[in-house]
């Protein structure tokens, strides 16, 4: 898809596949799904929503939420509308939250719930290019009287009058789009100075998912977790950008806490994490199995220097003998197989980490695992 942007991706993506889960999140513990159409549809409402609001070309808007739909969504209507969004690590406390919104001349911000909404009404006055702030979660909002607040919806029903009066509007601004347009500006987490922002073209972005789509090829029928910061570029990378060229599934978590969870149910095909995660999973299997039974801890202690062994001869390239495939194959039966299902990990292909160094062990411990490619 070289040559498009990523709203001309996603109209493309409802034009072929219009019935196809786009993506999903788990609410009140009942997964909610949209189509590729009902995708394109909230974008529609969003963006021109943000054009009555007075959203132009070159402006930015700034996104602070956990991973929900509406943060994608904003993304590509802002993207559409000709700005250009900047996610804010949903994290970060006040002072942090300043200087970033403020170095990206942003004149609107999005905001999850009433927690994120009052991060930046303390420092309203510090911010006085900030015109709007969109809040999408209403609880606790009611007696919010901030002119400058305004409900992710009402956002949505002013595009919607607009659309009607102009229905053209929409797929002008989509059209008008370059692949050179800046996209998105990613800022780092400034944990060495300053955070920086680095302004991401849409072309800079799809030709680095096209070239990792030449090593490792993603499928329709895919699903990954949306759960990494917005902030981070990483899952920007995947959950927008490759989920808008491939067109697999993104699931959100219900909250941040049933990550763990949401994985397993999901069973996702491939799964992005820092060395941190990889390794409080690590620690988790060893932990649980001081609790398990004496057989189960026998059968771990017996078969899995097997699987150590033959992750390491399959690295290095080297032949297994007829008794290590056998150790392998009742591994996999009674404890590789078992414990993958149990992280959550029955179909996964790829498992991707990334921002600091892996040990070793726990790299060789998830090869070892089953799991081909960490």
């Amino acid at each position: 898809m070289a040559g498009m942007t990523l709203p001309q991706c996603l109209v493309k993506q409802a034009q072929e596949y219009p019935h196809g889960i786009a993506m999903r999140e788990k609410q009140q513990g009942i997964w909610q799904e949209w189509t590729w159409a009902q995708y394109l549809e909230e974008v529609r409402a969003l963006t021109l929503g943000l054009v009555a609001l007075g959203l132009e070309k070159g402006d930015t808007l700034a996104i602070l939420s956990d991973n929900r739909p509406q943060v994608y969504w904003t993304m590509v209507a802002v993207q559409v509308a000709g700005g250009v969004p900047v996610p804010l690590y949903q994290d970060a406390i006040s002072r942090e939250l300043q200087y970033v919104i403020d170095h990206a001349d942003a004149i609107m911000l999005l905001a999850e719930d009433q927690e994120q909404v009052d991060k930046v009404l303390e420092i309203r006055d510090c911010l006085p290019k900030l015109r709007r702030i969109i809040f999408d979660d209403p609880k606790g909002m009611r007696h919010y009287t901030e002119p400058a607040l305004i409900r992710f919806t009402e956002v949505q029903a002013q595009g919607q009058d607009l659309d009607r009066t102009r229905p053209r509007l929409f797929h002008e601004l989509v059209a008008a789009g370059k692949p050179d347009d800046v996209a998105l500006m990613s800022y780092t987490s400034g944990t060495t100075g300053a955070p920086k922002g680095a302004m991401l073209s849409h072309n800079n972005l799809i030709m680095a998912v096209e070239g990792m789509l030449q090593v490792e090829p993603y499928q329709r029928t895919d699903e990954t977790l949306a759960y990494l910061p917005p902030a981070w570029v990483g899952d920007t990378f995947w959950s927008l950008t490759a989920s808008l060229l491939v067109g697999f599934r993104v699931n959100c978590p219900e909250r941040p806490e049933t990550v763990q969870d949401n994985i397993r149910e999901i069973a996702p095909h491939f799964l992005i994490a820092p060395p941190r995660i990889w390794e409080n999973l690590a620690s988790l299997v060893q932990v649980k199995l001081e609790d398990a039974s004496f057989l189960k801890r026998r059968l771990y202690n017996l078969l899995m220097p097997h699987g150590y062994e033959m992750a390491r001869r399959c690295m290095e390239h080297q032949p297994r003998s007829f008794w290590q495939r056998v150790m392998h194959g009742l591994g996999e039966f009674f404890v590789f197989g078992p414990l993958r299902d149990h992280l959550g990990f029955r179909r996964i292909r790829s498992a991707y980490t990334g921002g600091a160094a892996l040990g070793p062990e726990v790299f060789l411990f998830f090869r070892a695992l089953g799991i081909k490619k960490l």
